[in-house]
């Protein structure tokens, strides 16, 4: 069963400050959606017993390059997952 993504102030404030980027929604979804239905594959950040981040490398394409995105986030419960905070990279 998949779970709910419940979004942080910040992941929200985030995401709209780059709504205009061409592909996000694309790249955006993608991740999203594993970590949604399997969350545990990304690791847990050493030193940390719950926070773990989900990457997606810079890729370009003939029409355009998607930045490097990552999102931080936790397993709230065994059905909530909070997105913390998401970054947008541009340089390698």
């Amino acid at each position: 069963m998949p779970y709910t993504l419940r979004e942080s102030p910040e992941f929200t404030a985030e995401v709209t400050q780059w709504e205009d980027l061409p592909f996000l929604d694309e790249a955006l979804e993608i991740l999203l959606w594993t970590i949604a239905k399997a969350p545990e594959v990304f690791p847990i950040i050493p030193g940390y017993t719950q926070l773990r981040l989900a990457r997606r490398a810079r890729h370009e394409r003939r029409d355009g390059i998607i930045p490097e995105i990552v999102i931080w986030y936790r397993i709230a419960s065994p059905t909530i997952i909070d997105l913390l905070e998401l970054q947008i990279r541009f340089e390698d």
